[in-house]
């Protein structure tokens, strides 16, 4: 068409134009350039119908642009905006029946469709590649249960809840984004009126995509890594790892679902500790107190604090297509009440427990054992008298610090999975049988079964004296301080303040 021909068609079919707004806004007007190259109406429509946000959609998600230029419906009366309204219903229906004949015929799959776009741009961010030009540094979020000890995408996604999905490389075919909305039950995607079987196909594809991922994917990743170095034939290259670009934009969000917040308090405290460092006062504005500053009411506390969390020498936009501000600075962190150590939780599982004592701890010992010693009170006195001046000062310390250890490990014990293989299993007494080289001692049983009796009272009474015996020495020669009746005494010391801890 000529400029002049364009400008006539244009305010001919101007109610169509104003329906065929594109963007996520639905402001972006159809391209002059496109419209140029048409040579009469009904292409001229076609062009406009395309630009429709719910044509579009359809278009590029099943590749049928070079179709649907061939085979768009008559151009509506020009003029006329109930008609311009039933072209584009038709277009729409057009597109549909086309999808579902060609799933019909075999020549569309929607599920492979959604498999490859998952797998080649999706991603829940585990690590961004600091070389910006190799893929495969991201992968989606498996639905596989973890026993990672913070809360992440795999960790929401099994218990249920929804997380809105990132991309790992830009996108040019647009395939992933449309993907992206039938993930995120976006609006448009109803307007698009593709048929149900056609949006569970979808669905199994991204369920498809991310049972792969399973296979391939790590059971467990420290959260405290900064940087991985992957091996490769020629080196390695370097990964740093970053939050989920969709975790921080739901945890941003005000509007968050009612079922994540409810989970996050059960993984997390309710607010972080306040800091035991004194505020530092500001300067306070004149008439401050004239206008009643210090009685405005308190904002409530955050379940999160913010970190800023910049992304060193990569382009935001590279690395999730979420706002800049969403991926660069808010990253959320947790103040949990208890943090897990996973490292002594399972090095427990292959390793006996051992008694350690603090140096404080031993010069307290060695100083008490110097009293007992000296005291003619105590060498003449009765066993059951000395027994119970040994259970006191710094040996009780010394029980009830290792008791306090030992109860804490046995309840880690009770609440951690340990990897095994594919899966995640307790810890239990055959877990050790299993991987240690020694069957497991008493004191390890105990622990494991969370059984503190009588059974641990004379397990952890040998166990600390053999610890005393071999740590109390004499300052000048070096010599064991204790002796076979001390031994003795001790043992039954330690299991006396048992009794009562």
């Amino acid at each position: 068409m000529d400029h002049e021909q364009l400008a006539q068609t244009k305010k001919d079919f101007a109610g169509l134009m104003a329906l065929c707004k594109g963007g996520p806004a639905r402001e972006t007007p159809v391209p002059d350039e496109k419209l140029k190259k048409t040579v009469d109406l009904r292409p001229f429509c076609a062009v406009c119908a395309a630009n429709a946000p719910e044509i579009d959609f359809a278009l590029k998600l099943f590749s049928l642009q070079g179709w649907f230029a061939g085979h768009a419906p008559p151009a509506p009366t020009p003029g006329d905006d109930a008609a311009a309204r039933s072209y584009l219903d038709a277009c729409t229906d057009a597109l549909a029946a086309e999808v579902a004949r060609r799933m019909d015929t075999g020549e569309c799959d929607p599920a492979a469709i959604a498999c490859e776009s998952i797998l080649d741009c999706g991603a829940h961010f585990s690590g961004k590649l600091i070389h910006s030009d190799v893929d495969g540094a991201a992968m989606p979020a498996s639905t596989a249960r973890t026993a990672q000890p913070h809360v992440s995408s795999r960790s929401l996604a099994a218990h249920g809840i929804k997380l809105l999905v990132d991309q790992s490389k830009n996108d040019n075919s647009g395939v992933y984004q449309r993907i992206v909305k039938i993930i995120n039950q976006d609006a448009l995607v109803a307007q698009a009126r593709l048929p149900d079987r056609v949006i569970a196909g979808v669905m199994a594809g991204v369920a498809r995509a991310t049972d792969q991922v399973a296979q391939r994917r790590p059971t467990v990743v420290d959260h405290r890594l900064r940087q991985i170095l992957l091996p490769t034939a020629d080196g390695y290259l370097a990964v740093s790892p970053l939050a989920a670009g969709g975790w921080c934009a739901l945890v941003a969000s005000t509007a968050a679902d009612a079922e994540m917040a409810q989970f996050l308090q059960e993984q997390s405290s309710a607010a972080s500790p306040e800091s035991s460092q004194p505020k530092k006062k500001g300067r306070k504005s004149k008439g401050s107190e004239a206008k009643g500053a210090d009685t405005k009411p308190k904002k409530p506390r955050k379940l999160f604090d913010r970190l800023a969390f910049p992304v060193g020498g990569a382009i935001v936009r590279n690395v999730s297509l979420h706002p800049a501000r969403v991926v660069q600075n808010p990253l959320y962190f947790s103040a949990p009440q208890r943090q897990v150590d996973l490292r002594a939780v399972w090095s427990f599982v292959s390793n006996p427990v051992r008694v350690s004592f603090l140096k404080s701890e031993m010069d307290a010992f060695a100083g008490q054992h110097a009293q007992l010693q000296e005291s003619a009170a105590i060498g003449q006195s009765s066993s059951v008298t000395a027994v119970r001046v040994q259970a006191s000062g710094a040996l009780a310390a010394i029980v009830r610090r290792q008791h306090s250890v030992m109860t804490e490990l046995s309840s880690l014990v009770s609440e951690v999975d340990y990897p095994d293989g594919e899966d995640a299993v307790p810890i239990d007494e055959d877990l050790l049988r299993a991987k240690r080289n020694q069957p497991p001692a008493a004191l390890d049983l105990c622990i494991v079964r969370g059984s503190f009796g009588a059974e641990y009272r004379a397990a952890m009474a040998q166990a600390i004296t053999d610890a005393l015996f071999h740590r109390a020495l004499d300052a000048k020669t070096k010599t064991p301080l204790l002796g076979a009746v001390d031994r003795e005494r001790i043992s039954r010391a330690v299991e006396t303040v048992l009794e009562s801890a």
